[in-house]
């Protein structure tokens, strides 16, 4: 059943045939008939399968807040944005479901239908608890939202210039001591936090992202203790990425610094909830990710040399992967056709963006703010292909 919910969820219902599903899964044609008597029937359990989910995941939430249906209803609203901020999303499989299936006496299409009516319901249950005057009206505008931010879930919501269009913002790129996971954890420390405070007094941000898992779970205490502004650091996802893994098998994608920290081991022991974590050291990945920012030709086969201990077979098969490096996004097509199967790849990025919204506060306008600056600790020039590669972040120019 799970090989069959990833190719309908990957590669579309209708274009997934029962061959395709024997090919992937290895089971016979006979034993996946002694299960389902068709593909109807198995397009049904799957459409039932994830209804079961969604609902398992509201009643969490709803028992988590059941003293506030205004959480009730934000933690819900945040669901979405994390399910269309992750690189494997491909819509919601409820309205993927309705698209490719018009015969509305359909199993998989009643589910469907019903999962949408019952949400709205239950929203208008929500606003009614608010005292709203018209919680009809309001549970239709939350559903509005909800279905459009599924339909444009290839909207990028992970920038936090988006967040902040008119703030004034300084990358700096430690390229002379890169890649940190090279480097010892005294030698890091050493590093950043002078480094960090000749920008800070140099720039006087408002607040500063490291935008490094290695060093992040380094040097933020330190950070904090020496200089006043807020960070916001970048740390494995490993809490949202176990809540959501189906099969309960996960595997955290970084590199050997960051697989190898104190930090990371804590975060699986306070947040795996049930789950088995497999760290991945990769030797090679975030410096062929440099190397495809540059714009230089990354083979396959070197990628798919660095992901593949994140795939793990058996009873239960990795159905989810962090991203432990800010790196590797840079390289999610690929890896996206390199997968052996489909899984959830977990990028912290739209977490990061929220924080930073959270401590910095309200916006004070949407205008576009001053040229940002783009700063590299090598004192040397990007190449040309690497400034055209940085363009489309921001207006920004390139200083040494």
């Amino acid at each position: 059943m799970s090989v069959a919910a990833d190719l309908f969820y990957r590669e579309g219902i209708r274009a997934t045939g029962v061959d395709r599903i024997v090919e992937v899964s290895g089971v016979s044609k006979t034993s996946l008939y002694r299960v389902f008597q068709s593909k109807d029937e198995l397009i049904a359990a799957y459409a039932e399968a994830h209804d079961q989910r969604f609902w398992d995941k509201w009643n969490k939430a709803a028992e988590a807040h059941q003293d506030s249906p205004l959480d009730q209803i934000n933690a819900a609203l945040d669901d979405v944005a994390e399910s269309i901020a992750r690189p494997a999303y491909r819509g919601c499989p409820m309205i993927n479901l309705a698209v490719e299936i018009p015969d509305e006496t359909h199993p998989a299409r009643i589910m469907a239908s019903a999962n949408k009516m019952r949400l709205k319901t239950e929203l208008e249950r929500l606003a009614a608890q608010l005292s709203v005057a018209n919680p009809g009206w309001i549970a239709e505008q939350i559903m509005l939202l909800v279905n459009g931010a599924y339909a444009s879930g290839s909207i990028d919501p992970r920038s936090i210039v988006k967040l902040r269009p008119g703030a004034r913002y300084t990358y700096v790129a430690d390229d002379a001591y890169f890649p940190y996971g090279q480097h010892t954890e005294d030698e890091i420390v050493a590093r950043v936090v002078p480094l960090v405070g000749d920008l800070i007094a140099e720039h006087t941000p408002d607040l500063v992202v490291i935008a490094c898992n290695t060093a992040s779970t380094l040097v933020m205490t330190h950070l904090r203790e020496a200089y006043t502004v807020p960070f916001v650091g970048t740390v494995p996802a490993i809490k949202p990425a176990c809540a959501s893994s189906r099969t309960k098998r996960v595997s955290v994608l970084g590199t050997k610094g960051t697989v190898k920290r104190e930090y990371t081991k804590k975060l699986i022991a306070d947040f795996a909830q049930g789950c088995d974590v497999t760290l991945v050291g990769a030797e090679n990945l975030a410096s062929l990710a440099e190397a495809a920012l540059r714009g230089e030709r990354v083979s396959d086969d070197a990628i798919a040399a660095e992901i593949a201990p994140c795939f793990l077979n058996g009873d239960a098969r990795t159905d989810t992967v962090v991203l432990a490096c800010t790196h590797y996004p840079l390289l999610i097509d690929q890896m996206l056709a390199l997968a052996p199967w489909g899984v959830d790849w977990i990028d912290p990025a739209p977490a990061i963006a929220r924080r930073v919204g959270d401590l910095l506060g309200p916006a004070n306008g949407n205008g576009e703010g001053p040229e940002a600056r783009f700063l590299f600790t090598s004192g040397q020039a990007p190449s040309p292909v690497l400034a055209r590669a940085l363009e489309p972040f921001i207006r920004a120019s390139v200083a040494n």
